[in-house]
């Protein structure tokens, strides 16, 4: 009895482990994705700003 409930708690231990390692990949995952896209959206807006600050100052000449 003692031995089968031993096992039952390592599989138990086992499982939770492993859906940790999960979720903090997730979590990862999440991370990189916010990142990625703020770069995008930071370094698009920029290039936007100064492709038509360029195009502005030429006209101007």
């Amino acid at each position: 009895m003692l031995k089968n409930s031993i096992i039952q708690i390592n599989k138990t231990a086992l499982i939770d482990r492993f859906h940790e390692t999960e979720t903090d990949e997730e979590l990862i995952f999440q991370q990189l994705y916010c990142l990625f896209f703020l770069i995008y959206i930071c370094g698009f807006s920029s290039v936007r700003e100064s492709y038509f600050m360029n195009t502005r100052s030429n006209r101007r000449k």
